[in-house]
């Protein structure tokens, strides 16, 4: 620039925009034709503010007029605090709106206005002017990071003011990923080139405004009133900013209204928004005074139901006090119920259990008429039928009563097997029926299961096979493993078809069996009841005048224990080995027909026994005669058994005591507590004579001498008998005791009265004691038929009552 006018004229040259990190500009001060002489100024906006020559946002050097310039700086300064004083007039009026409201999208619109500014004071230079004049590091880095915060958070705006989230879920997902990208971007502002920083923001840019062109499209498809103000707030801007691109190319001429375009569209842009979020706040709260409205109306509706409510919980209570009245009176009812089963048990079997056990008892004396004999085996037979039709109404009772439990123990899958098939082999022959069992498979010998249930199950169904079949067989037939089924085939005469569906229900016997022999109908229904709780099933098929089939499965454990002791002897047991100690066993009972029952089945194996009737009497007689078994009867006065069974062991000698539960009771809670007592074992009355003799072997390891082991003398023990009657001279030793033992002992063998017998043995062999182990070794056999023929043959005749014919 040259200067060819003879005046002196001050100029100032001013540089637009101020974006420029260094000018250096050189001004001539002295010349001639050799060399000139230049003065350097460094200015720009990576140097501090102080640099320049005139404090202005622009780049301002002394070269143009000073008029000129003074007039355009008070106009710019004029336009230019009057557009800012309205952003901050904006932002303070907006800052009380968004406190007030506390609404997320005026917290979105507050921060897009202050960073927008904060942007368009960086640009313009007024922030290097005003706000850090001597930081020229933050002033190049300022610029770009505001411009990246004013677009991040104008996203940020657009998705909440929008409400994309609920409009179009999907397109959501694109603004999240774009303001992710931008809040990167904002953080790369902070350390990248300016112009690599321009270059990310322009590819961030075109999918910006796709993204709120979108956004505004789908608001407004959905009818959301106040998007208009956001799309026309938006495109004032970007025609303005389009408009100042052509002026910055020189298509179009500059002027005073393009320049400060800029600055009026912005005004326009946030004011458009604020209404724009002013039209949505009236849309929500029109929303919240139509959902007042609704709420009140709910909770009229709320109310009247709460009224019903009170009065179905009014009810309610009623009702609930009544069902804890009925249920108080069932399960005292319950409780009454298991008493009466429990004393009812107690009361049928102790008077069975004597009459079952005398029964056999006499029916295995081979000395009595046959007539007698026969009558015995009609009253032991009768009361076993008894037995059976109590034990099953009594089970039955404890069903519908819930008392049943699952009783798992240990035994020998084949020898329950064995012992069912012998049980009623003979009532098959009487029958001339065949029954058998086949093994469809290796099926275990040891399992862990309910043992009684079992029994109980196979017995029922082998009872009925055998009772409805007049000729041809009955098949048992066992597989499986650990899943075990059974099945049990008959060639009896079957069922109707009419009748299949209720043969498994309680006191419903067969309308067409009862052409043969009818039952209760509690058999069928009890098994089926077992076998569900054994986790299995029940089925039938059957064909009438053909047979039936019943399968039931149940699940096991299989175990490999081979210490399981089964039954041994059962009723072929004579007495005991020879060479073992004198077992001593205590019987407790309150029943005198139970008691002498036991006593003498224990004395004619040869046992030593003793007696007591109640659990006081039985501990005395513990403690002075350590016997080493005790039968303990659970219901007696005075002291019952369980009292007495925990004093015994609770003493360190009383732990090496057996004590075996006799109990008419079958009720398995009272047989857990009788174990928990201290009980080893339980034995239910009516006893066996088999199962008692077997729990003592098992418990006490006594041998025993079977019928079976003396078959190769026994058609010899008559001539034996007389051989040492005439070595030891019995008829003649019996001529020299007192005649009132001959005829007492004369009527004890008659009776078979066994405990006079050896009383009376017992006071001959202080007289003669070799006359006393002679008749002792015929008692022990159980020889009072040879007895009485010793009376017969003997030279001595003896009239009844001990006169002498």
């Amino acid at each position: 620039m040259k200067n060819e006018t003879i005046s002196t004229t001050k100029w100032r040259l001013e540089i637009d925009p101020a974006s420029i990190n260094y000018i250096d500009l050189y001004m001539p001060t002295m010349s001639t034709e050799q060399t000139t002489v230049y003065d350097i100024k460094h200015t720009g906006n990576a140097l501090p503010f102080s640099t320049r020559d005139v404090a202005h946002q622009n780049f301002v050097f002394n070269l143009w007029s000073l008029e000129a310039f003074s007039d355009k700086v008070t106009s710019e300064q004029f336009v230019k605090g009057l557009y800012y004083g309205i952003m901050l007039l904006m932002i303070f009026s907006n800052f009380i709106i968004y406190v007030s409201l506390w609404d997320i999208s005026y917290l979105y619109y507050l921060l897009t206005l202050i960073f927008f500014n904060l942007s368009s004071l960086t640009i313009e230079g007024f922030a290097h002017w005003y706000l850090w004049a001597d930081f020229p590091h933050w002033n190049s880095i300022a610029r770009p990071f505001f411009i990246s915060t004013a677009i991040l958070f104008t996203l940020m705006f657009t998705r909440s003011f929008l409400k994309v989230n609920i409009y179009a879920p999907k397109f959501d997902r694109f603004i999240i990923i774009l303001i992710g990208l931008q809040s990167l971007l904002t953080i790369f502002s902070l350390f990248s080139s300016y112009y690599t920083y321009f270059i990310l923001l322009s590819l961030i840019l075109i999918p910006f405004l796709i993204a709120m062109i979108g956004a505004s499209f789908i608001a407004w498809r959905n009818k959301y009133h106040p998007v208009l103000y956001f799309i026309t707030a938006w495109t004032v801007l970007l025609i303005n900013i389009f408009i100042l691109i052509l002026v910055r190319i020189n298509m179009l001429p500059t002027h005073f209204t393009i320049e400060h375009g800029i600055h009026t569209s912005g005004i326009f842009l946030f004011l458009l928004l604020s209404l724009g979020l002013t039209d949505k706040v009236k849309q929500l709260e029109s929303q919240i005074e139509n959902d007042n409205i609704h709420l009140k109306k709910t909770q009229h509706d709320l109310a009247d139901l709460v009224e019903l409510l009170s009065n179905r919980t009014h009810e309610l209570s009623s009702t609930v006090e009544k069902l804890e009245i009925a249920k108080t009176e069932a399960e005292t009812a319950n409780k009454t119920k298991s008493k009466f089963l429990a004393g009812m048990s107690h009361e049928l079997r102790t008077p069975l259990n004597a009459v079952i056990g005398f029964s056999q008892l006499m029916e295995s004396n081979t000395v009595m008429p046959d007539t007698h004999r026969k009558y015995m085996t009609i009253i032991n037979r009768s009361g076993n039928h008894l037995l059976a039709l109590i034990n099953n109404i009594l089970e039955m009772a404890k069903i519908e009563t819930g008392q049943i439990l699952f009783m798992q123990t240990s035994f020998d899958l084949h020898h329950v097997l064995d012992n069912i098939k012998n049980t009623f082999s003979m009532e098959a022959q009487k029958k001339g029926l065949q029954l058998s069992y086949q093994l469809l498979n290796h099926i275990p010998q040891y399992i862990q299961a309910d043992e009684d249930k079992l029994r109980q199950i196979l017995s029922n169904l082998l009872s009925n096979a055998i009772k409805f079949t007049q000729k041809g067989q009955v098949i048992l037939r066992v597989g499986g493993s650990s899943h075990l089924f059974f099945e049990i085939e008959d060639t009896g005469i079957g069922i109707p078809e009419s009748e299949l569906a209720t043969i498994f229900e309680a006191f419903t016997p067969m309308r067409y069996s009862q052409q043969t022999r009818g039952g209760t109908g509690l058999g069928l229904a009890i098994s089926r009841h077992f076998v569900q709780m054994m986790g299995g099933d029940i089925t039938v098929s059957s064909q009438v005048g053909k047979g039936s089939i019943l399968r039931f499965n149940i699940m096991v454990k299989v175990i490999s224990n081979k210490n399981i002791q089964s039954e041994t002897y059962g009723h072929s047991i004579v007495e005991l080995q020879p060479d073992q100690p004198d077992y001593r066993i205590l019987v407790v009972e309150d029943n005198i027909g139970s008691r002498i029952l036991l006593k003498k089945m224990l004395e004619m194996i040869g046992f030593t026994v003793r007696e007591a009737k109640d659990g006081k009497e039985a501990i005395s007689i513990w403690q002075e005669w350590q016997p080493h078994l005790i039968c303990m009867d659970m219901r007696m006065p005075v002291m019952d058994g369980y009292e007495a069974t925990r004093q015994i062991k609770a003493t360190p000698q009383g732990l090496s005591t057996v004590v075996f539960a006799m109990t008419a009771s079958s009720i398995e809670k009272e047989h857990v507590a009788m174990l928990a007592a201290g009980c080893d074992d339980i034995i239910v009355k009516p006893f066996q004579y088999n199962l008692v003799v077997d729990k003592i072997a098992q418990y006490l390891g006594v041998r025993y001498k079977t019928e079976h082991q003396s078959l190769a003398s026994t058609k010899n023990d008559k001539s034996q008998s007389q051989e040492t009657t005439e070595n030891l001279t019995i008829p003649t030793r019996l001529a020299t005791i007192p005649i009132e033992w001959r005829d007492d002992l004369h009527d004890a063998i008659e009776r078979i009265d066994l405990s006079m017998t050896n009383e009376i043995i017992a006071k001959i062999r202080s007289h003669d004691a070799s006359l006393a182990n002679a008749l002792t070794d015929l008692v022990k056999l159980y020889r009072f038929d040879v007895l009485q023929d010793i009376f017969e043959e003997s030279l001595v005749p003896f009239s009844h009552g001990g006169k002498q014919e």
